[in-house]
């Protein structure tokens, strides 16, 4: 048991996340060594202030096992694990629950402010932590797996989840849900059935450091949101690699997208967004979700920007943009040794060299790429206008 490694270090620890220069202050709390520990040996609702720490592995017999209702709440599981008991499977079963194999919350926080979790192990639960209609809470260090949901953050502000490992989840496996100045920092979520991390209906969300690998679903989703920044991700093998939908004013830098099954990165509906430095490859096209599986991909999206967009062994479109997506802005895409820019509407875009020119398609060649309508209000034009790039809003947005 670590007691004087992590809530000393979250008491005044900043994150400085997206590259945009925002300081993101972890939950407040009393240090471990400040205060007198309460041990704990299984399952609880703590209703009082104060530090707790877990003493051993629990397998829970109640559907929350360890229920925090009060603020300044520091709660160590000294590195053990929460796993359901059979018997509570089976009542899950009984009730018909939507995941019957996996039921339980190891550890929920409902209400109340400057609540600490850290150092916890998860296994086969619905969910392995909940923050419901709190503040200022920090999550750091936890493993969740094969459970529905790893962690799940609703209706709630200042929260961050740090040091996370979740791999295996039958549903999402990360989820903030109508969250403000929401973070989620060196985090790894792996091997889901659907999505790897979610942010939705967030407001200032914050994603740096983060690695998405082999989700079926999206590897990052961010879904009607607006100003959230993300930097140094990296989503490979996932259905899509990062989605947003509905999204707004979104930043990304430093992201990698690799291997992907239908697009490295998509927009649907989402105008007004920004990326920088973004390495995308390897789209597979093996989830054919719509047509034209492509490393970027835009549907019904407008005025959005892409700098320095560096393509690795891309043998499909680079872009396909369809339905609407007008004045999306393509500044320095560089593959191998061509360097080209542009603004597409509605238009389709590959390196000639990868992608020939049919008689069966309307497709044609412009300098070094190939170029395809994909509607009847489609333009193409090299070049992108006034200079500069993506981020920090220029003149052309």
């Amino acid at each position: 048991m670590r007691n004087n490694r992590i809530v000393a270090t979250l008491v005044v620890a900043l994150v400085v996340v997206g590259g945009a220069g925002a300081e993101v202050a972890y939950a407040s709390a009393t240090p471990v060594d400040a205060v007198e520990q309460v041990r704990l040996s299984s399952c609880t609702t703590l209703t009082t202030p104060g530090a707790y720490t877990l003493t051993r592995d629990v397998v829970s017999e109640t559907y929350d096992c360890f229920r925090v209702e009060s603020g300044g709440v520091v709660l160590d599981g000294g590195g053990h694990s929460v796993t359901p008991s059979d018997r509570l499977r089976v009542t899950g079963e009984r009730l018909g629950m939507p995941t019957p194999s996996h039921v339980g919350v190891g550890v929920r926080v409902v209400g109340g402010s400057d609540v600490v979790v850290t150092d916890f192990r998860f296994a086969g639960l619905d969910v392995g932590v909940v923050v419901s209609g709190a503040s200022d809470v920090t999550v750091a260090d936890v493993d969740a797996e094969n459970s529905a949901t790893g962690v799940l953050v609703e209706s709630s502000s200042n929260v961050v989840l740090a040091d996370a490992r979740v791999t295996g989840s039958v549903e999402d496996g990360v989820v903030f849900r109508a969250v403000r100045n929401g973070t989620v920092t060196e985090s790894v979520v792996t091997d889901g059935r659907v999505a790897g991390l979610v942010l939705q209906s967030v407001e200032n969300g914050r994603v740096d450091g983060v690695t998405v690998d082999g989700n079926a679903g999206d590897g990052v989703l961010v879904t009607d949101a607006t100003g959230v920044r993300l930097a140094n991700v990296s989503a490979r093998s996932n259905g899509v690699g990062v989605l947003l939908m509905d999204a707004s004013d979104v930043e990304a830098t430093r992201l990698e997208a690799d291997a992907n099954l239908f697009a490295g990165i998509g927009l649907v509906r989402s105008d007004g967004n920004r990326f920088a430095d973004v390495r995308v490859g390897r789209t597979t096209g093996t989830q054919r979700v719509v047509d034209a599986p492509s490393e970027v991909w835009l549907y019904a999206s407008a005025e959005n920007c892409f700098a320095d967009v560096r393509v690795t062994d891309s043998s499909g479109w680079v872009v396909y943009a369809r339905d609407g997506s007008r004045e999306n802005r393509f500044v320095n895409v560089e593959r191998e040794e061509t360097a080209v820019s542009f603004v597409g509407s509605d238009a389709a875009v590959a390196f000639a060299d990868a992608h020939a020119v049919t008689d069966a398609t309307d497709a044609r060649q412009v300098g070094p790429l190939v170029v395809e309508p994909t509607g009847p209000d489609w333009s193409f034009r090299r070049g992108v206008g006034p200079k500069g790039g993506c981020i920090g809003r220029p003149s052309y947005m």
